[in-house]
């Protein structure tokens, strides 16, 4: 005896197409978020802050300055796991 798969309608291709790109776009818009606002722009100001506090505070100087160089790294993961995720669920 053969078993045969059902196929999906169209309508739900259709809505499964346009779930994975709306998770497309929130996770870049995420990654966009996480790498240039959290940890660029925050580690930026960390390390002003940590300058301008009376004992100079070389420990937030230092993650300050770890924070801008991994923010890169860090966007780019949150947007390329989001985007595989919503790339799974278009076929």
């Amino acid at each position: 005896m053969t078993h045969f798969r059902k196929r999906p309608s169209t309508g739900s291709i259709i809505a499964r197409a346009i779930i994975g790109l709306l998770i497309i776009v929130i996770s870049v818009l995420g990654g966009l978020y996480v790498g240039g606002w959290i940890f660029f722009v925050g580690g930026i100001v960390e390390v002003i802050e940590a300058i301008k506090a009376t004992p100079v505070e070389a420990v937030g100087i230092a993650v300050g300055i770890l924070k801008v160089v991994v923010a890169g790294v860090a966007g780019f993961t949150v947007a390329i796991v989001g985007a595989m995720f919503g790339a799974s669920l278009i076929k």
